[in-house]
């Protein structure tokens, strides 16, 4: 969908199946984001500011999107109000998802934050590759192994 390194001109709308943004740092990737069926995804900062994208997004399984291109969406949005209000309802929940991230990952270990995501976002959890959500979680797979067999395993939250 979006390589790092190429600019962003598409706001992508997930309509089935699941997309994951994510970096690499030092030969390492990192899970940034993952959205799900009902919202919208890309590479913030490359869209807005029309530069190089540091992150990639990439669709898991079987998926269906729409896209709009920038500039599409930039005369729809000096047009109609109801849009801009759209956009930005999306930019502001992707600063707000960002800062629970941030304050969960600084404030919960690996167990919590997993038990906190099977209760608030199951779907995810059981449709996402384990090296993706350990990655997401910010642990090795083999650590999100270990957590899933102290007796959490997605299965009881179904």
């Amino acid at each position: 969908m979006i390589n790092k390194g190429s600019f962003t001109e598409k706001l992508f709308f997930i309509n089935r199946g699941f997309a994951i943004l994510k970096f690499k740092v030092d030969s390492k990737e990192w899970v940034r984001h993952i959205a799900q069926p009902g919202e919208f995804i890309t590479a913030v900062d490359s869209f807005e500011n029309n530069v190089k994208s540091e992150e990639t997004i990439l669709a898991l399984g079987d998926f269906d999107i729409y896209y709009i291109h920038r500039d599409d969406l930039n005369l729809l949005r000096n047009k109609y109000q109801e849009i801009d209000k759209i956009y930005n309802t999306f930019i502001t929940k992707a600063l707000i998802d960002c800062q629970h991230r941030i304050m969960d990952l600084l404030c919960l270990n690996a167990e919590k934050y997993y038990e906190k995501l099977l209760k608030e976002k199951n779907t995810i959890m059981v449709s996402i590759p384990q090296y993706e959500l350990a990655s997401y979680l910010g642990i090795k797979p083999q650590s999100l192994s270990r957590i899933r067999s102290l007796g959490r395993d997605i299965s009881s939250h179904l």
